[in-house]
């Protein structure tokens, strides 16, 4: 069966005018859509420029922050080692005590001269303790020449180590020997005296220093 053209061309204009009236809705909501789309994607964009933009934590900080940030400071190490504390040193006043003996003379001969006026017991260790330190001083003088003087042991019979001192003034001129040995134990001493050239010479006095 055939159609007539004009009701071809009808329904054509029909299909037209249905697929316009569709069409219209269709590309409203596509527009719609792309728009929204088209939205989205700029904001996402933009966040990620804001993002970017940010400083990161390994971005060094200027100049002026920099002043402000603390840096640890290494401590120094040493190795431990003992310290030496001092030991305070005890201060021991020390007692001295004279023995005056009686020792007024005068000689020209070169040997010893026994002043038996200035004997007297000394027991040092037992008087005085073990540190006590014994010193023999006399005043004397000599017209000429050279007077000596020593203390001497009536006990040990022997002259004390340490005890001789002499002098060539004309003038009385006191004069001390160094540290004298005395034997331990009590013991009886004496001063002696003598000329060196057989030259007149004089004792004034005498004394037994102790040091203790």
């Amino acid at each position: 069966m055939k159609i007539a053209a004009p009701k071809i061309h009808f329904l054509i204009t029909l299909l037209l005018f249905v697929a316009v009236i569709l069409l219209v809705p269709f590309s409203f909501y596509l527009y719609t859509r792309i728009d929204s789309f088209e939205k989205r994607l700029s904001a996402n964009n933009s966040m990620v420029k804001i993002v970017e933009s940010m400083p990161s934590i390994s971005t060094p900080l200027p100049e002026e922050d920099q002043l402000f940030t603390t840096t640890p400071i290494a401590t120094p190490t040493t190795a431990s080692s003992p310290i030496a504390v001092p030991t305070p040193s005890t201060i021991v006043k020390k007692n001295t005590d004279y023995i005056t003996l009686i020792a007024q003379a005068s000689t020209n001969s070169p040997d010893w001269q026994n002043i038996t006026s200035s004997e007297v017991w000394v027991d040092l260790k037992n008087d005085y303790g073990d540190g006590a330190k014994v010193y023999f001083e006399a005043s004397l003088h000599a017209d000429s020449g050279k007077a000596q003087v020593r203390l001497y042991d009536v006990t040990h019979g022997i002259g004390v180590t340490g005890s001789d001192i002499e002098t060539d003034k004309l003038t009385t001129t006191l004069v001390s020997s160094g540290v004298a040995n005395l034997w331990s134990g009590k013991n009886l001493y004496r001063v002696q005296f003598r000329s060196f050239d057989s030259s007149k010479v004089y004792i004034e006095s005498a004394k037994i220093k102790i040091v203790y």
